[in-house]
């Protein structure tokens, strides 16, 4: 009956909400030992990339609730690029990582040092291509808090006729978000 679905889909939310509140404390142990003052950036090539802007807790990166919290948003055409992608192209050495979210995110989210902040303009569908790779084979890691901006800047970036770009997620896709921040 409806209710006995009602009650199921009410215990797998519960149960998966539990899950990645524990996920996320484990990110954030993790990434306690690797985080830095902005004061002293370490070079992108050291693993060691994420610092905390204004000193704020990785556990901070809860989001508005909802769909989004869970990491189950579904935008059409919202993928993520796989951890073997972005591990290929980290390991390259290569890469720029381009941070998408505005100042007010950045400055309670982990920050990936050397990463390029490129803020994605929602509502011209657009951003400021200045600071970015002139050589467009040079792979690019977009980052946003989740993944949504990043999937719309990625399309944005190919039709500039950038040839390898990869969606990162972000610390809402820690599995991800770890493979290029340090953590």
């Amino acid at each position: 009956s409806d209710s006995k679905l009602d009650l199921l889909w009410a215990i797998f939310v519960s149960k998966l909400k539990a899950r990645l509140a524990m996920r996320s404390v484990r990110l954030a142990r993790a990434c306690a030992a690797h985080l830095r003052p902005l004061s002293a950036p370490v070079a992108l090539a050291s693993r060691s990339l994420v610092t905390p802007a204004a000193a704020a807790p990785v556990a901070a990166t809860r989001g508005r609730g909802g769909l989004g919290a869970l990491g189950l948003l579904r935008v059409a055409g919202f993928s993520t690029s796989s951890k073997e992608e972005l591990r290929a192209v980290i390991s390259s050495g290569k890469a720029c990582v381009v941070d998408l979210r505005g100042d007010s995110e950045r400055a309670t989210q982990p920050v990936v040092v050397g990463a390029v902040h490129r803020e994605w303009d929602m509502e011209n569908s657009s951003m400021r291509l200045d600071g970015l790779p002139e050589d467009k084979a040079i792979p690019i890691v977009l980052h946003c808090l989740g993944g949504v901006r990043a999937t719309k800047a990625k399309a944005y970036l190919e039709k500039q006729g950038y040839t390898t770009v990869l969606n990162g997620g972000g610390p809402k896709t820690p599995e991800l978000f770890e493979e290029y921040s340090g953590c």
